[in-house]
């Protein structure tokens, strides 16, 4: 499964084919609730830009988002580590 990272993290590519273990942190970024599945990590690769992500925020692959939270949240908090 694939990411995409903000520029604070791309560092010029550097972030590009390091993976990173993803954990939704229990809670929708918005709404405040509960917006996690029982499986609530994944082990993503770092592939590309997201120009669009702000901070340190990451773009998750539909597949890497749909396997650790519901789709409908859009937007979660998650717990990031290098692998």
């Amino acid at each position: 499964m694939v990411a995409a990272a903000s520029r604070e993290l791309y560092g010029n590519r550097a972030i590009c084919g390091k993976k990173y273990r993803i954990k939704c942190l229990n809670a929708d970024y918005n709404a405040g609730h509960n917006s996690c599945k029982a499986n609530n990590e994944v082990v993503v690769t770092m592939v590309d830009l997201c120009p669009g992500c702000k901070g340190k925020h990451i773009d998750l692959s539909k597949h890497a988002f749909d396997s650790i939270a519901h789709l409908s949240a859009g937007r979660i908090k998650i717990d990031i580590e290098l692998v």
